[in-house]
């Protein structure tokens, strides 16, 4: 493979990264605002615990938009942003599955496919980080 092809493809790859990233973001901050389907975090019940809500929205929203712009624009800090992102994630999706298990079965299968996306997303950004961290400016 020459220089040329190498090139496109990790520019591919990290364009694929920084849309992902930036819709993840986006869907975080606007499933949080909604609490995941339990009704508008403005309209929560009283002593329901909006305390994950708000960190999506302060925090794994942000970092994923940062993130996905660091990639795009090829930067040395989509490193750190992307790894905390991906930390973020992978953090994630471990207490869903916590939760589905404490709870036992049934479970709705619409707690299982979303942690998938977060850990695949998390595993391809440290692989893209490991082949290709000397690319970034």
């Amino acid at each position: 493979m020459n220089k040329e092809d190498i090139s496109l493809k990790y520019i591919k790859e990290a364009k694929f990264l920084s849309v992902s990233l930036f819709l993840t973001g986006i869907f975080a901050i606007a499933g949080a605002f909604y609490r995941w389907g339990d009704g508008s975090i403005f309209n929560a019940p009283p002593r329901t615990d909006l305390q994950l809500y708000i960190a999506d929205i302060l925090i794994t929203g942000p970092i994923s938009i940062i993130a996905a712009i660091g990639f795009l624009k090829l930067k040395k800090w989509a490193i750190l942003s992307s790894i905390l992102a991906s930390g973020i994630f992978i953090y994630g999706s471990a207490l869903v599955y916590i939760d589905v298990l404490q709870n036992g079965a049934p479970y709705p299968l619409k707690l299982i496919i979303p942690p998938i996306f977060g850990i695949g997303l998390s595993l391809a950004i440290i692989m893209w980080i490991w082949k290709y961290f000397e690319v970034l400016e």
